[in-house]
């Protein structure tokens, strides 16, 4: 979170620099830094590698183009795309990156249209990952080294809530449960909007939340009962997550699609019968 620029908080211009990350942050650092005008020599060192896909797909914004269909399981639409994979070049060892340690959608892919440019003309050089630092030298595991003047770290970032009391709401290892993304079980008077990463888009997701949190609000839409709320979390959490390798970046994955029309066929109708059934009870005791 302290990179700005190339000028803040550090002059980066003619240095030698290392990046460590390969996530759409990473991505954007690296080629921003790698600007010839700025006279750097970039590498980009990663672990785990990712899938590069691009911002871009037949003139359009990828967002606008990649949709998923709430109709069929998510399962078989991730295969079909992994046979596509070979065809469309987001192989990340087509550029000098090390192969990936997992599938197309098995981990969040990284978008960048510009990245794959740099790494085949050479402004950007690929290395696996760092092994060790004895000053200002790096080791990776390939087994070559190289000096450094800055290394900047994209490597994610935890979830933390300083305003709330850790035993009242805390998300140990990026994990939360959440109804519908929403709603912690037993906590009726506090909403998260907007606390996932949505694919491919986080807009549309946003203002989905914020219908649902209206009708709450307004007294139109009620939530269940909090044993139901746990299992509905696990489903969903098996659901958008249950194919993801095992890391804490990926807790919070959600697929917008399926999620919004979840939200609209199936969730504010029922939402909308539970808040109707208590005001007759309550109604009927008065």
């Amino acid at each position: 979170h302290h990179y700005i620029d190339p000028q803040t908080p550090l002059d980066l211009t003619g240095k030698r620099i290392l990046v460590v990350g390969i996530g759409n942050s990473a991505a954007d650092i690296t080629v921003e830094l790698s600007s010839k005008t700025l006279q750097n020599t970039v590498t980009l060192s990663t672990r785990s590698s990712a899938w590069i896909v691009p911002k871009y797909i037949a003139g359009r914004p990828g967002d606008t183009v990649w949709k998923t269909s709430p109709y069929l399981p998510l399962s078989w639409q991730r295969k079909a795309i992994q046979l596509m994979a070979p065809y469309m070049g987001v192989d990340p060892t087509l550029y000098g990156l090390p192969e990936p340690n997992h599938k197309l959608f098995e981990a969040h892919p990284t978008q960048s249209v510009e990245l794959p440019l740099r790494l085949g003309s050479g402004d950007v050089i690929p290395k696996p990952n760092v092994a060790r630092l004895d000053g200002n030298t790096v080791h990776f595991e390939d087994g070559t080294s190289a000096e450094f003047d800055a290394i900047v770290y994209a490597t994610g970032y935890n979830i933390t809530f300083p305003f709330f009391d850790p035993d009242f709401v805390s998300a140990p290892g990026n994990d939360i449960r959440l109804y519908k993304r929403m709603f912690s079980p037993g906590i009726d008077n506090l909403v998260f909007i907007g606390f996932a990463q949505a694919i491919p888009t986080l807009f549309p997701f946003i203002e989905c939340q914020a219908k649902l949190m209206a009708a709450y609000a307004i007294g139109r839409y009620a939530l269940p009962p909090v044993a139901e709320m746990e299992r509905v979390i696990d489903a969903d959490q098996q659901k958008y997550v249950g194919h993801c390798v095992d890391r804490p970046r990926h807790t919070q994955q959600v697929d917008y699609f399926h999620y919004e029309h979840d939200i609209r066929t199936r969730e504010l109708p029922a939402g909308v019968k539970r808040a109707e059934l208590r005001r007759r009870r309550v109604e009927e005791t008065v």
